[in-house]
Parts: C-alpha cells; sequence; structure tokens
C-alpha cells in the first residue's frame, strides 16, 4: 500500500470536497478544483446513493488524471472498502473504528477493516475519522489518535461541527498522538482567514463550506484564494 508521504511529499495538501448532486454538477466542480490548483478532491454523497457517487467517480476519472478520493456516507467502512473502485485514490470515513468506552480504548474494528484492505489489494490511502464531529466525545485525544494511526494513513478530525473549525489546543494533542511521521488532516471550518493558524501542524485541509458558494457548489474565487494563502504561509 502507498503512504501518504510518498503521495504527497509536500505540506500542507488541499483536497476540496465536492458535495455530489449529479455527475454534471461534481464534474464542474471538479474542473474548478484542478484548474485552480488543489491537490486533488474527495467526493461525497449527502444528497445521493451509494451507486450514483460510484458513477460520478468514474465520469471525473475520464476527464482528470488527478488524485480523487471518495466517502460513502451511506455505508459502513467494511462496505465501503469491498466497493471502493481500484482506481480510487483514498477512501475516507467519517469513523476510523477506535472506541473510547469508559476510559478504555478499544481498536477491533479498525483492525478488521485494515485486514480487509490488506486482503483486497487496496492500494487507496485511507483517511480515518478520529474525534470527529458529530460523534461520541473523546476524552484521550493523545492514545486514540496514536492507536488510530497505526492502521489509518491518514488521522482526520474536524470542529463541532460543519463549517466550525476545531480548537488549535486539540490539533496540539492528536498532533502529539501520532507523531511528526504520521498525517493529520482537518475536515472542517477551514477558510482562506484561518488557515494560518494550523500550518505547521496539519498535513491535510479536506475544505468544502470555506471554499463554497452553496452546499454543492464550489466558489472559483476562494478556491483560488486558498492555494493562494496556503501557498504564501508554507513557504
Amino acid at each position: 500500500m502507498s503512504s501518504y508521504f510518498s503521495v504527497f511529499p509536500r505540506r500542507p495538501v488541499f483536497l476540496p470536497v465536492v458535495h455530489v448532486s449529479s455527475s454534471k454538477q461534481a464534474l464542474q466542480n471538479a474542473d474548478i478544483a484542478f484548474d485552480r490548483g488543489a491537490d486533488g478532491i474527495f467526493l461525497i454523497n449527502h444528497d445521493v446513493s451509494g451507486d450514483e457517487l460510484l458513477e460520478t467517480f468514474h465520469v471525473i476519472k475520464e476527464h482528470h488524471a488527478g488524485w480523487v478520493g471518495i466517502n460513502f456516507l451511506d455505508l459502513s467502512p467494511g462496505e465501503a472498502v469491498l466497493r471502493l473502485p481500484r482506481n480510487a485514490s483514498g477512501l475516507w470515513v467519517d469513523k476510523s473504528g477506535v472506541k473510547e468506552i469508559g476510559g478504555v480504548i478499544n481498536d477491533y474494528e479498525l483492525r478488521q477493516w485494515y485486514q480487509l484492505r490488506h486482503t483486497h489489494s487496496i492500494d487507496a490511502l485511507y483517511f480515518g475519522g478520529v474525534a470527529f464531529k458529530y460523534q461520541p466525545a473523546v476524552s484521550n485525544l493523545v492514545e486514540v489518535a496514536h492507536c488510530a494511526s497505526r492502521s489509518v494513513d491518514v488521522v482526520v478530525t474536524s470542529g463541532e461541527g460543519t463549517g466550525k473549525a476545531p480548537d488549535v489546543n486539540k490539533i496540539r494533542l492528536i498532533r502529539s498522538g501520532i507523531g511528526r511521521d504520521g498525517a493529520l488532516a482537518v475536515a472542517s471550518g477551514i477558510n482562506s482567514q484561518n488557515i494560518h493558524r494550523f500550518i505547521g501542524l496539519v498535513d491535510c485541509f479536506l475544505i468544502a463550506t470555506g471554499i463554497s458558494k452553496s452546499h454543492t457548489e464550489l466558489d472559483p474565487i476562494k478556491v483560488t484564494e486558498l492555494v493562494r494563502r496556503l501557498n504564501v504561509h508554507s513557504q
């Protein structure tokens, strides 16, 4: 399987998140992202079925050779692994499979999905959520993040809700848990005004609200400005 830093040696990485409503709409947004310097995109199916998401993925891959990942919101991680196309660049699941119950950390589900990836020779980068929005609170961020980082390629976290940036101290704790050799992504609340606060702590930014003019439409001007700010602060 590929490692994150072999795929993305330059840090940090910008992956716009396209909320798919149709193949035509998603392709238009993919064009915006790739034409304005994004490192790739994630497709996510808030509004369509998993089957429609897959159809859209194949349409986009016919037009773009770049990095394209998938988040199946209507499938379990195990089901998502089995349905992932061979040419998909990444798979993102909101729940990594690491649970903290009564202060005890259990990664049984994550280890099952990790084995499933190996069994089916899935080469796509695996992004797994830790302390993610709308999920039970995590008391020991350092240990949970460390546990997840042993089996996912990228630990993904978020703020408390859609469009809300995470607390920087939360990011520092998760970074401490995964170390500098692990990859950390943030998937909520990042925009061109606040991204500088996370440079040096975060390897990958998964952004939708901060670069959009509606739920399903990226804003070309905001995408361009985000790329510019990211390049400035990364120098």
